[in-house]
């Protein structure tokens, strides 16, 4: 199964569960389908509608109370026993039976992935169900007035980006709440980090503060050397913000370069073997089939029934012809296009009078026991006719057997179809693919018999 979605991590308290809200409203205004799944077994509380949670399966206060844990040993167990159970997942992902965006809220403790390996298979294991994830690591903006809790929390971010092996955007939550006239440094510093030197430098010249200074300064020099960590400011009050991080998270796991659905997979021309690209703009797409079969029997030596043809020749039209707008962030795009489709069918196929001595006799018993008298009469009649007809053909010399060739028909059945069909189809952001399809048909079929 071939997912997108966002894996959010961070610490506690910096706001994982109240982004995942305001991420599901933002994809509901959008119409972008979603699955939102919660992996805390700690977060009882989970502010969005979930449709897979991890304490069906465990919990914290269930693994504190049996193996007699502390909360962190609780919490390390809980992801050991998903590891283990990790079949669970996928199953009640398939049992949702739809596609949508993964919205996957992780646990906080910041040891489960710096000092333990359970989450990194984790995710190993969603890469081999085909997920494709980005990490959201969500860190709370208040520390960025603190040089060395904001050191600290670089460092967080970029062993999580090292350890997990997957693309990673960092994100600085409630900037809202942040009061930016206080701050040292311009706030696009911290954002973009060019030098995180300017950081050690705001620390304490103090003698009892050097040591600690010094190390912040070596600590800045591994940042610097990586170069990996930037941030991203959001507030889910805002949606501009959340706009910009979401379209960075698709281009991140690769949601944005997927192509939206074509609507002509939904209802494509019948006969059609491949689909056609929707190209962007207004378009004019056309398809002509044609067909045409015949088929010619001449009796054998033994047989001297009368010579069967036929023929048919089919003709049909197929245009499409609208207009595609792609729209940005993954969102549904704009799509009309109107179908008309003309089908014309000719036939004619000619065979002997089929019915024989045993299916004469057939019929007049079933007539002679169920129907009228009249019926009854009438097919006995003609059993008796095609009866003393064999047998006067059995007698016959060859010459009148050969002279029967010349009978090329009995029975003849001409057929003139046509068939027009017209559709519409629309579709746009939050707004499921809405059709409309009448056919008009006009048929005329025609037997001919011979004696």
């Amino acid at each position: 199964m071939f997912l997108f979605g966002q894996l959010v991590i961070g610490a506690p308290g910096a706001g994982k569960s109240t982004y995942c809200a305001g991420l599901v409203d933002m994809f509901t205004q959008i119409g972008r389908p979603v699955i939102t799944i919660n992996l805390d077994p700690a977060n009882d509380i989970v502010p969005f509608k979930c449709h897979i949670d991890i304490r069906e399966l465990i919990t914290v206060e269930d693994a504190m109370e049996y193996c007699n844990l502390g909360p962190n040993g609780a919490l390390r167990y809980c992801m050991q026993m998903l590891l283990k159970n990790i079949d669970w997942l996928l199953h009640k992902v398939k049992k949702l039976d739809k596609e949508g965006y993964l919205i996957i809220d992780m646990p906080g403790q910041l040891e489960l992935y710096n000092s333990d390996d359970t989450i990194t298979k984790i995710i190993s294991q969603f890469t081999k169900w085909e997920w494709r994830l980005c990490a959201i690591h969500l860190s709370d903006s208040v520390f960025i007035t603190d040089s060395g809790k904001f050191v600290s929390m670089i460092l967080a971010a970029l062993s999580i980006m090292i350890n997990l092996e997957v693309p990673q955007l960092n994100v600085l939550t409630k900037a809202d709440l942040l009061d930016t006239e206080k701050l040292p440094y311009d706030f696009k510093f911290f954002e973009e980090l060019p030098d995180t030197q300017y950081l050690a430098d705001l620390l304490d010249d103090h003698p009892f503060m050097m040591k600690y200074k010094d190390l912040t300064s070596k600590l800045c020099d591994v940042i610097d050397n990586y170069g990996l960590v930037t941030f991203h400011p959001i507030s889910v009050k805002s949606q501009e913000l959340m706009k910009q991080l979401i379209k960075q998270a698709d281009l991140a796991n690769g949601f944005n370069y997927i192509e939206s659905e074509d609507l002509r997979a939904i209802a494509n021309f019948q006969g059609a073997q491949n689909p056609v690209s929707v190209p962007r703009g207004i378009f004019h797409y056309s398809m002509r089939e044609r067909g045409i079969g015949s088929n010619f029997k001449v009796p054998d030596s033994e047989d001297f029934s009368a010579v069967q043809l036929g023929g048919k020749f089919r003709t049909k039209d197929s245009t499409i012809d609208g207009f595609y707008l792609p729209m940005p962030m993954g969102m549904d795009p704009i799509n009309f296009q109107l179908l008309r489709a003309r089908e014309k069918f000719n036939e004619l196929q000619t065979d002997p009078d089929p019915e024989s001595v045993e299916e004469a006799y057939s019929k007049m018993r079933k007539e002679c026991q169920f129907e009228a008298t009249v019926m009854c009469e009438k097919s006995m009649r003609r059993y008796y006719d095609i009866k003393m007809k064999q047998e006067d053909e059995a007698e016959s010399p060859i010459h009148e057997k050969l002279l029967k060739l010349s009978d090329v028909i009995s029975r003849a059945r001409v057929r003139n179809d046509e068939s027009n069909d017209l559709g519409v189809l629309f579709s746009a952001p939050g707004i499921s693919p809405i059709g409309w399809h009448t056919n008009m048909a006009r048929l005329n079929r025609n037997n001919i018999k011979v004696d």
